[in-house]
């Protein structure tokens, strides 16, 4: 993401995807996760240095140690379970709505996997107005 920060902090990320962080969807499957690759590999040497300030705010559907959901629906379809429910309340969201408050109300509607953000999340959503999502 550093090249796209260079540019702007106004980044919103948002991945439903599972703790493989692959940010890929795979056949239509009620979990979507591949299975703990025990090589090692040379960046798992580094220490990670955590940065001072987050930029930009990041969203994703599960915790690290999880999976995430498949949700079917008509016709055979699957759909992320937390990208169901984020839409519908994106779509509901009002103008003085946070990403806070956005991420809070699709978090209640999900028992099965418990997702996570990062950032500014006391940050308006930009541009909404009323019927503009």
């Amino acid at each position: 993401m550093s090249p796209l920060y260079a540019k702007t902090e106004k980044v919103v990320f948002v991945s439903d995807s599972c703790h493989s962080a692959t940010v890929a969807r795979g056949p239509a499957a009620p979990i979507r996760a591949i299975k703990d690759d025990k090589r090692p590999h040379l960046l798992g040497q580094q220490t990670y240095i955590q940065p001072l300030t987050v930029r930009g705010i990041r969203i994703g559907a599960a915790q690290d140690h999880e999976s995430a959901i498949e949700w079917p629906q008509k016709e055979g379809q699957y759909y992320g379970l937390f990208t169901w429910h984020w839409v519908q309340n994106l779509q509901q969201a009002q103008a003085n709505d946070t990403w806070h408050n956005l991420f809070e109300r699709t978090d209640a509607q999900i028992r099965e996997q418990r997702p996570q953000i990062e950032g500014n999340r006391r940050q308006l959503l930009a541009g909404v107005t009323k019927g503009s999502i």
